[in-house]
């Protein structure tokens, strides 16, 4: 067990609003349209870095440092394959196959690719992130894993989620530490079981009220809906009335998952020495977290992010990220067994050049 006693909390918050992020927004959207998606590169840094910015960890915002250049190469390879494949595909129509084949097979190199990139060009108090090149456990979880949730017909889908998680969390480092994430499958098979039965209990309650207004229209007017304009109205107001509740339900079950999946990735996460891969009940990290997502708050937010974008016809986005966001952050509790001012000072001169023999690798951001 973690040694909570001896580690302080760190005050964390996001200072976005919606009002600013929507001008950031609004532009990033015209110019990738006017410009043909060209400027998405640009877009994408800017989006980052407005967020990165606006969350600040005990005084000090994240930094997003990525060259646009660097992402549209990537993009620009992308879809010069999706082109040559959809030429490829008029003559050969195996190609279109093939294809899938090969981007399923080199998923975990893009993926490991992708999160070494993000967490280079990510930095707090000029000090940035890592990503260890581990391609290994990137085949097993992403090919393995996924094959075998196929094979299963998806109960392995949490063993998948359990292992991407992990994957993302023990490859991340933060100068000369490393973050450690220690939780059980089981925890994931909890939450992703009563999600389900949230889903089919829904299904249940909506066929049986569907049901049972069909057969009360049907018994006063003694006609199919077709024939019946008024039988036919009350058919149509009963099927938007359980499509509803089907949506509300599925909200809730999603909700649920999202906000239990968040606390137990971030409280059995923790950053430690590099030496440190096994925690003992002896360890004390040098930060420890602790997720606090309420499924009700979720399941709100989620809900009304989605009528209000609806209604706003796409105007209300910005708004709806902002919100999630700051719930999210805000959500998160964060400690630290020492300043952090120190702590970051000190591993500066500690690391000093350690990445710059990334520049060649990561020249290119192949994700989208």
């Amino acid at each position: 067990m973690i040694q909570d006693k001896m580690l302080k909390p760190v005050t964390l918050e996001f200072n976005g609003k919606a009002g600013e992020y929507f001008r950031v927004w609004i532009v990033n959207v015209l110019l990738s349209i006017i410009t043909l998606g060209i400027y998405s590169a640009w877009a994408k840094v800017r989006n980052k870095q407005y967020f990165y910015g606006n969350t600040i960890l005990d005084g000090s915002p994240f930094e997003y440092t990525a060259s646009p250049i660097a992402i549209l190469k990537g993009r620009i390879i992308v879809v010069a394959v999706l082109v040559m494949v959809s030429i490829l595909s008029q003559f050969f129509p195996l190609a279109n196959i093939i294809f899938f084949a090969i981007f399923f097979l080199v998923t975990p190199w893009l993926v490991m690719r992708s999160m070494m990139f993000n967490a280079h060009y990510t930095s707090y108090r000029n000090l940035n992130f890592s990503f260890e090149r581990n391609l290994v456990d990137a085949v097993k979880t992403f090919i393995g894993l996924t094959l075998l949730m196929i094979a299963t017909l998806g109960l392995a889908y949490p063993w998948l989620i359990h292992a991407i998680q992990k994957y993302r969390v023990d490859n991340h480092g933060f100068g000369q530490y490393i973050f450690h994430f220690k939780s059980s499958i089981k925890a994931f098979y909890k939450y992703h079981v009563i999600g389900l039965l949230i889903v089919i209990l829904t299904l249940v309650v909506v066929s049986m009220i569907f049901g049972g207004s069909m057969a009360a229209i049907m018994g006063p007017f003694n006609a199919d809906p077709e024939s019946n304009p008024a039988s036919s109205s009350m058919a149509s107001i009963s099927l938007v009335f359980v499509s509803i509740l089907y949506f509300v339900g599925y909200y809730l079950a999603y909700a649920y998952v999202q906000a239990n999946v968040f606390n137990t990735v971030w409280s059995n996460t923790s950053l430690n020495k590099a030496s440190a891969h096994v925690l003992t009940a002896q360890t004390v990290p040098l930060m420890a977290f602790k997720g606090k997502l309420a499924t009700g708050k979720m399941f709100f937010i989620y809900l009304t992010n989605t009528l209000g974008i609806i209604v706003s016809v796409g105007l209300l986005i910005p708004w709806a990220k902002i919100r999630l966001a700051r719930y999210r952050i805000e959500s998160l509790d964060v400690s630290s067994l020492a300043d952090l001012k120190v702590i970051t000072a000190n591993q500066q001169e500690q690391v000093g050049t350690i990445g710059s023999e990334m520049g060649d690798l990561l020249d290119i951001d192949i994700a989208m």
